[in-house]
């Protein structure tokens, strides 16, 4: 009796000790465990779904191959959605840190893991192991026992899913100090912060070409000044990438450093006009129409620019406006088929 109270004060021990981490992984593969018994099942569903088709295309009940045929197409986007899920849904971030000894300054990063915030998150650690900066880094559950009081700047780094993840809501309604830097990936790169939320924010679709821009923006946030405002130095990523930004501001800055800019981006009129399309999908047409007339001012011996404004003003039912582009278009390239296409159904309206 005397050692098995031992072993068991030994196993409570244990577990206080790695309480943390024993949840994370129970978490981690309860996951797996559940994703991949779903698959399991639609799996098994679907070839049972598939064994009773050929049963009845044998015996030409036309309703009832409608209906397994309708409960396989069902079946078939229940498994996409759960290898989705499988695939891309965050799972819980490893918890490490660097430059431990004599640190200037201390920035906890708050993240999950996927591929894009995994290279991100090293892209960072890199550029900061040769400064005098300890860092370290954490699953965003751990956030609820984080006291921000410790730390110089905080980076939180998280996927938006339907809502904000409750724990990151809940830590930042607890300090809204300017020391922290939210970051939001989204399918859609279309999620805006809410006027409760003060803190600096950056967001778009959750995509690895996206880490190095990213990388480039957290550590100007990183060095700028924290009793100012933070704008990014780069105007164009600051377009791209700030829920916030001053659309109109950050067009002007651009244009008066288009030399630069033209420099620095070797596609810049592409870059804007996506950013530009990226607004029109947010339904702010007037904002894409600026960045759009910034990019005919940028490069006003393109055709493509008045094509694609063309295309803009069409969508928005400025038809007239958007003829007259196409026209332009089609005189700097007359043998664009597409611009020639677009012009006469619009001519046909």
């Amino acid at each position: 009796m005397h050692t098995i109270n031992e072993l068991l004060q030994l196993m409570r021990i244990f577990y206080v000790n790695n309480r943390t981490l024993l949840i994370g992984y129970l978490r981690k593969y309860y996951i797996y465990c559940v994703n991949c018994t779903l698959c399991a099942i639609i799996t098994l569903q679907l070839c049972i779904s598939i064994k009773i088709l050929i049963e009845i295309i044998m015996r030409k009940k036309i309703i009832k191959i409608s209906c397994i045929i309708l409960g396989g197409i069902f079946a078939i986007i229940i498994l996409g959605f759960a290898i989705y899920v499988y695939k891309f849904y965050p799972r819980t971030a490893d918890s490490y840190e660097i430059n431990v000894t004599n640190p200037k300054e201390k920035v906890l990063i708050a993240t999950q893991s996927t591929a894009f915030k995994n290279i991100l998150v090293k892209d960072l650690c890199d550029s900061l192991k040769s400064k005098s900066v300890y860092v370290k880094v954490i699953d965003v559950d751990e956030l609820s026992e984080t006291d921000s009081d410790n730390w110089d700047r905080i980076l939180i780094i998280n996927s938006f899913i339907i809502r904000l993840n409750k724990k990151i809501n809940n830590f930042l309604k607890n300090d809204s100090t300017n020391k922290i830097l939210l970051v939001v990936t989204a399918g859609g790169g279309d999620w805006l912060p809410k006027p409760e939320i003060k803190v600096d924010a950056l967001t778009s679709v959750s995509r690895i070409e996206y880490s190095e821009s990213y990388s480039k923006l957290i550590n100007d946030w990183l060095d700028h000044d924290l009793n100012k405002e933070w704008i990014p130095s780069d105007y164009l990523l600051n377009l791209k990438f700030n829920p916030r930004v001053d659309v109109k501001e950050a067009c002007a800055i651009i244009e008066q450093n288009q030399n630069y800019y033209k420099q620095l981006y070797p596609n810049l009129e592409t870059l804007i006009t996506q950013i530009a399309y990226h607004y029109l999908r947010l339904d702010a047409s007037s904002l894409a129409t600026e960045i759009l007339e910034l990019n005919i001012r940028l490069f006003p011996e393109s055709w493509k620019v008045y094509h694609r404004y063309g295309e803009m003003l069409a969508e928005t039912g400025k038809i007239d406006k958007a003829i007259m582009n196409y026209k332009k278009a089609l005189m700097l390239n007359p043998d664009s088929k597409s611009t020639k296409e677009m012009l006469e159904k619009l001519q046909e309206i």
